[in-house]
């Protein structure tokens, strides 16, 4: 008898302990998750920063050297009326526009994929070129196109989020750079130091003059040009 009362102690404190272990593994990851800074959380998300666009938006080198290389990565689809084709070298570009706008979308594909004509309403998809505000197609059609991994805009809200991507002012925070009449922002010295390199820095360039040689932290008031380069830019106090 005695021996069953200390079998079945051992089965309660065992599971106890099961229990205990279980209890313990979950709040731990719950307390992960909460003590991860927002910023973090925030930092891969691209509508993050989209939402905010049209504003001043203060940031670091690093935060937009990540967020335009992920939204120049984004696959968008939208759909529109084909108002013009001009064939050029080996790409065709198709303008497109909506009965809600009276702006229009350039579209650029490889010439074996033209395969629409003026007046066809056509589906689309594509990736933003930063640089001069077109989409770089990978299928245009005017059936349905199937791409599961696409953001879907209408074509007006497309047209205007690549306006604001170009137009808003970001005060990037970094360390800027002199190489002779080169001008380059990195994140910080440690990142200069080590990744002095095509990729890891935005060139800049100025609205005006700038007589400033050397290196020094910085913030810089600059608009975007391309996945790589900072235009219109006027030190930020």
């Amino acid at each position: 008898m005695e021996n069953i009362k200390i079998t079945a102690f051992c089965l309660v404190a065992l599971l106890a302990m099961v229990i205990g272990v279980i209890f313990f593994n979950r709040v731990s990851k719950e307390e992960k998750i909460d003590d991860v800074p927002t910023e973090k959380l925030e930092y891969n998300n691209v509508a993050v920063i989209d939402a905010k666009l049209g504003s001043d938006i203060k940031i670091t080198q690093s935060y937009l050297l990540n967020y335009i290389t992920k939204k120049s990565g984004i696959w968008y689809q939208s759909n529109g009326k084909v108002t013009k084709i001009i064939s050029k070298d080996e790409d065709c570009y198709i303008h497109l526009k909506d009965d809600n706008s009276a702006e229009v979308l350039i579209a650029v594909i490889d010439k074996s994929k033209c395969e629409v004509k003026v007046g066809d309403s056509v589906n689309f998809v594509g990736t933003i070129d930063i640089e001069n505000g077109q989409i770089k197609l990978s299928k245009i059609s005017t059936g349905e196109i199937n791409y599961n991994s696409s953001t879907k805009l209408e074509l007006n809200e497309l047209i205007d989020n690549i306006k604001l991507v170009k137009n808003t002012y970001f005060i990037v925070s970094g360390y800027l750079v002199t190489e002779g009449e080169v001008y380059k922002l990195f994140d910080s010295k440690d990142d200069y130091t080590e990744n002095n390199k095509a990729g890891y820095y935005f060139k800049i360039k100025w609205d005006g003059s700038f007589g400033y040689t050397g290196k020094q932290q910085v913030s810089l008031k600059c608009n975007l040009s391309s996945s790589y380069t900072l235009v219109n830019c006027t030190l930020s106090e």
